[in-house]
C-alpha cells in the first residue's frame, strides 16, 4: 500500500508540474503574441514615438491634463517625457542604466506612476521574471472573447503583486490589465501593418474613472537623433535590469519617537516618505511624499536615515531601487 501510494503521489505531482509549465507556456505565447501584434515597433517598422494627452480625475481637484512622449528606439534606448501642471520628468534610457530627472519632487506621484505603468505595459507586454502564472482562462466582454492571465509575484503581498493581463483572442492586443484595486481598459484600436494600437486607454477604480489617455501622435523616429539619449547633470542614475530581483531586507530598523509635544497637541497620522535604498543598502534621496505635521515628519525623517537594507540584487549585481515607506504615529499606541 504504501508503494502503491507514493507512485500515485509521484503521478499527482508529475501532472500538477505538467499544468503549471502549459500555463506557463500558454501565457508565454500570449505574451509573445501581443507583443508581436499590439506595439508601436511592429507597426512602425522601426523606432517610433508615441504621445498621449493625459487626464487625471479627482473628486477634489477636478480634471488634471498633462501630456506623455516616448520615443522608442529598443528596450533599453528610449526617452520619456512627462509634462503636468505641477510636475514634469525626463527619463533616458542609454541602454545599462536609466536617468531619471523629475521637478519639483524626487518623485512621481503615484497616481501617474500607476497609469503609466499600465498605459506602457500595452506597447512592450512582458513577463516579468519575478511573476508566476497562477491562472489562464477565457473571458468574454460583450461579443469579444478574451484570453486572460492571472500573474503573482511572490515577493510582494497580495493584493500588491497580483496582477491579471486579458488580451483579444482575435488580435492579440492587451484589453484590459488588473493591478490591486485598479483595472485599465484599452480600446478604440488604430490598426496598421498587422499591429494594434490603442487610442484610448482608461484607468478604473471600481466604477469610478480616476485616469485615461487619447492618443495624440504615432509616427516613425529618423536616426540618428543628435542628443537624444543625453541627461542633465542634475538626472539620477538607475541600473536597468532584466533579470530576476532579489529584493532587500530591512535589516536595521529604528521606530521614530514620538515627539512630546505633538502627543500634546493630539497629532497623529501617518507619515508616507519617498526613499531610494542605495547599492550599499543605506536610504539616500528622502524626501516626503505625504506628511502629517512638521514634528511628526521630521520625526519620521529622523528614524529613516538610521535605516540599513540587505540591498537588493539583480542577477547577482546590487542594484538602487526607489521606494515609498509609511510611518505611523497613533495616540492610542
Amino acid at each position: 500500500m504504501k508503494f502503491h501510494f507514493s507512485l500515485a503521489l509521484s503521478l499527482a505531482l508529475l501532472a500538477s508540474f505538467a499544468v503549471a509549465d502549459s500555463k506557463q507556456q500558454i501565457a508565454e505565447d500570449l505574451f509573445k503574441k501581443a507583443a508581436d501584434h499590439s506595439g508601436p515597433l511592429t507597426a512602425i517598422k522601426g523606432p517610433y514615438r508615441i504621445q498621449y494627452k493625459l487626464i487625471f480625475y479627482d473628486s477634489q481637484t477636478g480634471a488634471v491634463e498633462g501630456s506623455y512622449s516616448r520615443i522608442w528606439l529598443s528596450r533599453h534606448q528610449w526617452r520619456r517625457e512627462v509634462s503636468m501642471p505641477e510636475f514634469s520628468e525626463v527619463s533616458v534610457s542609454d541602454g545599462p542604466s536609466t536617468w531619471i530627472e523629475r521637478k519639483p519632487h524626487l518623485f512621481e506621484p503615484s497616481n501617474v506612476s500607476r497609469f503609466l505603468g499600465s498605459l506602457e505595459s500595452s506597447s512592450s507586454p512582458r513577463l516579468n521574471p519575478n511573476d508566476l502564472v497562477s491562472k489562464v482562462k477565457e473571458e468574454t466582454k460583450g461579443p469579444a472573447r478574451m484570453q486572460c492571465v492571472e500573474t503573482r509575484n511572490p515577493l510582494a503581498p497580495p493584493p500588491i503583486g497580483d496582477k491579471s493581463f486579458c488580451f483579444d483572442a482575435t488580435n492579440g492586443a492587451i484589453v484590459r490589465l488588473k493591478e490591486a484595486d485598479l483595472r485599465t481598459e484599452f480600446s478604440d484600436f488604430e490598426s496598421g501593418d498587422g499591429a494594434v494600437i490603442a487610442r484610448k486607454v482608461q484607468q478604473f477604480r471600481g466604477k469610478e474613472l480616476v485616469a485615461e489617455g487619447q492618443l495624440i501622435t504615432l509616427s516613425s523616429q529618423e536616426l540618428p537623433a543628435r542628443g537624444l539619449l543625453d541627461h542633465s547633470a542634475n538626472a539620477r542614475q538607475f541600473s536597468n535590469c532584466d533579470g530576476k530581483v532579489t529584493p532587500g531586507k530591512l535589516i536595521q530598523h529604528k521606530n521614530p519617537e514620538y515627539p512630546a509635544v505633538a502627543r500634546m497637541a493630539h497629532q497623529e497620522g501617518t507619515v508616507q516618505v519617498y526613499v531610494v535604498i542605495d547599492v550599499d543598502g543605506k536610504p539616500k534621496d528622502i524626501e516626503i511624499v505625504r506628511g502629517a505635521s512638521k514634528l511628526l515628519n521630521d520625526a519620521a525623517l529622523e528614524a529613516i536615515r538610521q535605516w540599513r537594507y540587505q540591498p537588493y540584487i539583480c542577477d547577482g549585481i546590487p542594484v538602487q531601487v526607489e521606494s515609498v515607506v509609511d510611518t505611523n504615529f497613533n495616540l492610542a499606541h
